[in-house]
């Protein structure tokens, strides 16, 4: 699979996924990525949020993950929440550089 069909059906995913959010959390997200995320998801992959499972029990991509932490750090989390992600990424990092 080549990395522009790989995005595509994390874009996929991740609509679904925001299909499934609440009010609260769609509204922090900007329309026009909403937009972008709609207009490139993939044609030929479909994928079924499964209503009865969490959202980290879904069957995500590794992609659709990371880009979801994305989604999270830049437009949900609040300014103290964001400080605190980076931190814990920072600390992920020295500790990964450390091994």
């Amino acid at each position: 699979m080549d990395k522009l069909d790989e995005i595509s059906r994390a874009f996929t995913e991740i609509d679904a996924v925001l299909e499934n959010s609440s009010d609260e959390i769609i509204s922090k997200i900007p329309e026009d990525f909403v937009r972008l995320v709609k207009k490139y998801k993939s044609k030929d992959y479909e994928f079924k949020y499964d209503l009865n499972k969490k959202l980290d029990e879904q069957n995500l991509s590794d992609m659709t993950l990371e880009l979801i932490g994305l989604i999270y750090r830049e437009f949900i989390c609040s300014s103290e929440e964001k400080k605190k992600y980076e931190m814990d990424i920072n600390i992920l990092k020295e500790k990964l550089k450390e091994e």
